[in-house]
């Protein structure tokens, strides 16, 4: 049983693999039978409103999970087992992205609602370091979407000021394109999406 999901894909390889980012309790749970049957390959604490679990395109069994442990987790079999890639000391991770064709590039969008400011992270060596791209007035960057044919544009929104951003140069730089407020999830560009 469960009470929400925040997160959940089906293998690109094969539809019978599925994996799910889901509570309460918060863990990573996996099917290797179309949905039928469920087993749980990670516990732990995640946010109540992103998406914690972050599937590598280029990599189809390669997911990547920032629960609340401060730890950015990685798996290369679909879920199946997961190992730490770095200690970051994220918050709560609201949303990953994995940069299409140049998988060094992370971004992590990190906040907790209604609790100081949420902050924009990039790694440029495949999630072992990252660095401070900006913070956000709002205490979330809950949603954070990449270009499928232009891999160098992202999008970002905030929650609950902060309106949206847009990096041009693989997340180095973002600049305000809208002050909407409450701007939540905004995950597909249009003629471009994931």
């Amino acid at each position: 049983t469960t009470s929400k999901t925040n997160a959940f894909y089906v293998s690109p390889s094969d539809s019978m693999l599925m994996v799910a980012a889901t509570g309460t309790p918060d863990r990573i749970v996996r099917s290797t039978d179309g949905g039928v049957n469920w087993t749980t390959t990670k516990t732990s604490d995640f946010t109540e409103y992103g998406v914690p679990l972050e599937l590598n395109v280029d990599k189809p069994n390669e997911l990547y999970f920032g629960p609340e442990d401060g730890r950015l987790w990685i798996s290369t079999d679909f879920g199946a087992t997961w190992n730490e890639l770095s200690n970051p000391m994220f918050r709560s991770p609201c949303d990953i992205q994995v940069v299409r064709d140049d998988n060094s590039i992370i971004w992590v969008g990190d906040g907790v609602t209604g609790s100081g400011n949420g902050q924009m992270f990039r790694s440029t060596d495949g999630g072992q370091t990252f660095s401070l791209r900006y913070t956000g007035s709002g205490s979330e960057i809950p949603m954070i979407a990449a270009s499928r044919l232009n891999p160098n544009l992202g999008i970002s929104t905030h929650w609950s000021s902060g309106g949206v951003r847009r990096t041009m140069d693989y997340g180095l730089n973002w600049t305000s394109v809208a002050t909407t407020s409450s701007a939540r999830a905004w995950r597909y560009l249009p003629s471009c999406s994931r």
